[in-house]
């Protein structure tokens, strides 16, 4: 139990604030500002909408039987949707900067397994439900795709432009 306790403080507030400033700034140091932005947005934007969740709801949590003792509500998961939310957008921008498909595949299985560790963890430790984990992969999965699409759309409009740039130069 004490591992996987040591394993769901990953996606507790500390876990999730020095992921998401060491990726942040990271992705700074590389110049990839665009994904750094969209990291930031939807760190803030799930952690949001995650708590007007859990304060429209206010499920209680499983009584008697926790690990340790949780003081938020129960629905979804906080660190279930952390896990798809920030660790998957980690997991995506090492994905996409391998260069052969088994080295993808790699990454592809250590982001599943992750975040499906995480959930199970939080069931486990009897702090969630089955139905609050599965909801945070839920919440998770929509900022995530969102940002994804948001990134990678802004990418491109990058990459057209400078091409515009670099043909007008040309003649």
């Amino acid at each position: 139990m004490q591992i996987l306790y040591g394993f769901t403080q990953l996606c507790g507030e500390i876990g999730i604030v020095l992921a998401t400033a060491v990726s942040g700034s990271i992705l700074l140091f590389l110049k990839r500002k665009i994904y750094a932005i969209i990291f930031f947005i939807s760190s803030i934007g799930s952690a949001i909408s995650l708590y007007l969740t859990k304060i429209t709801f206010m499920r209680e949590r499983p009584v008697d039987i926790g690990f340790y003792q949780e003081t938020s509500f129960s629905f979804p998961s906080g660190h279930s949707t952390a896990a798809v939310t920030v660790y998957g957008l980690i997991f995506f921008l090492i994905f996409m900067n391998q260069p052969t498909f088994k080295r993808r595949t790699l990454v592809a299985i250590a982001g599943f397994a992750f975040v499906l560790l995480m959930g199970f963890s939080r069931i486990y430790l009897g702090v969630h439900f089955l139905s609050d984990v599965a909801a945070g992969f839920l919440l998770g999965s929509l900022w995530l795709l969102a940002s994804i699409s948001v990134g990678e759309f802004l990418q491109s409009k990058a990459r057209r432009d400078a091409a515009k740039i670099s043909n007008e130069n040309e003649v």
